[in-house]
């Protein structure tokens, strides 16, 4: 649902492990030349993550604290701070 703003990221390079707690899946996120490719699967050696639930994504994702515990925030937050976050506007053409 959200898009990479290409002018911030520029050529920034960063990977990022998820491990949802909830559920039991982990992703590795890496962003490179403005492209953010997700890919399920065990967390890469080495790699930076943050492990929490779906709900606490979300909350983080409203501007909420990262819990102590979860792991890399500071990470996680440069992450975001490529991302566009706004809603997208909703267009409609009427005849």
């Amino acid at each position: 649902r959200y898009q990479v703003d290409a002018e911030k990221a520029g050529d920034t390079r960063l990977a990022l492990g998820f491990a949802f707690t909830d559920a039991g899946d982990t992703y590795n996120v890496e962003l490179r030349n403005s492209i953010l490719e997700i890919t399920p699967g065990p967390i890469a050696d080495g790699a930076p993550k943050v492990s929490l639930t779906a709900a606490q994504l979300r909350q983080v994702i409203k501007g909420e604290p990262l819990p102590d515990s979860a792991g890399d925030g500071k990470t996680l937050q440069k992450l975001m701070s490529y991302l566009d976050l706004g809603q997208p506007g909703f267009y409609m053409h009427v005849r």
